[in-house]
């Protein structure tokens, strides 16, 4: 079940196709696959197992999604579709994901879900359930789930994939194993053309650095910066000075580098408590910030030496700041 566009608010008020269930699937395999990332919590021992706040959570233009293909519990699977789409808010648009489990039964098994679907007043998108890119990197993903299961291959049984089909198809491919549901193709289609995630935007998250009660890693560098600028500067601040200071925060803040900063004043200001000697040095003595926060010991404004050189907005990249 996909949260997206082109969902009908009268689902609360269906029950489902119970008898269509056996063919329907397993709800103990439920995923929200952007929940998966930011609340791993949610899913232990890499069972994907999600719930209602997991789906309404990400209903407002992100995309969760309800499938399976266990036989275990195949038979819940029909009321408790149902009873998620009750519990979520009525204007919430979802899909019903259609995938191909080359199992034998996919023809009933594809003509059940869509009639839940239409039961349930949501409609239907086709995907591959993509485990890898390619069919090649199937025994990859074999080992995988045996870590994830704490067994070997040999005896992992049927908990491996029967066949290697779970790779990115290509369009032609996807539009011939779903012939007959180009509806639910061509709203695949246009859910792909709303993401707009790209690889660039994968960037280290630092961690979260202590800060006073009530203050943000940013607010808190900001105090100790101005502080270490009166120690600094005791006879007051230039204009170039100040402007200078305010410049490099305002792109620490943009780039959210300021916990960063913090974990170094700690470990410099932990050094010269102990008597321990220290100093920064390379590319940091560019930093008014690190001149301020006693990081380094040469003035960068006195000496005109360039900020970017240290961090910019081009190298989208943590400084390195050597002690």
């Amino acid at each position: 079940m996909s949260a997206g566009s082109g969902g009908k608010a009268d689902r609360r008020q269906c029950a489902g196709d119970t008898n269509a269930a056996p063919l329907l699937g397993d709800v103990d395999r439920s995923t929200c696959f952007s929940e998966r990332t930011s609340r791993p919590d949610r899913f232990s021992s890499g069972r994907r197992k999600g719930d209602v706040e997991d789906l309404s959570l990400h209903s407002s233009g992100g995309k969760g999604r309800l499938e399976g293909s266990s036989p275990v519990r195949a038979t819940t699977f029909a009321d408790d579709l149902a009873r998620i789409c009750a519990a979520l808010p009525a204007d919430t648009p979802l899909h019903l994901a259609l995938t191909r489990s080359y199992h034998g039964e996919d023809r009933a098994r594809l003509g059940a879900l869509s009639q839940l679907a239409e039961a349930l007043g949501l409609t239907t998108v086709v995907t591959n359930d993509v485990l890898y890119h390619a069919p090649h990197r199937r025994p990859l993903q074999d080992v995988i789930t045996c870590v994830r299961e704490s067994t070997t291959i040999g005896q992992a049984g049927l908990r491996l994939e029967a066949n290697a089909e779970r790779h990115l198809k290509s369009p032609a491919e996807m539009a011939r194993i779903f012939s007959g549901y180009e509806d639910a193709l061509a709203r695949s289609v246009e859910i792909a053309r709303q993401c707009t995630f790209s690889l660039d935007e994968l960037v280290y998250e630092y961690p979260e650095e202590p800060t006073p009660p009530g203050k943000t890693p940013q607010g808190y560098l900001e105090e100790i910066t101005w502080e270490g600028a009166a120690w600094r500067f005791p006879q007051g601040l230039t204009d170039k000075v100040r402007a200078t200071i305010e410049k490099e925060l305002k792109l620490i803040a943009e780039l959210d580098f300021a916990p960063y900063f913090l974990t170094v004043y700690d470990i410099v200001t932990f050094a010269r408590s102990s008597g321990i000697l220290c100093q920064g040095r390379g590319s940091a003595a560019n930093s008014a910030v690190c001149y301020c926060l006693g990081i380094t010991a040469v003035n960068p404004v006195e000496v005109d030496l360039l900020f970017e050189r240290f961090v910019s907005h081009a190298r989208r990249e943590p400084p390195d700041i050597d002690v």
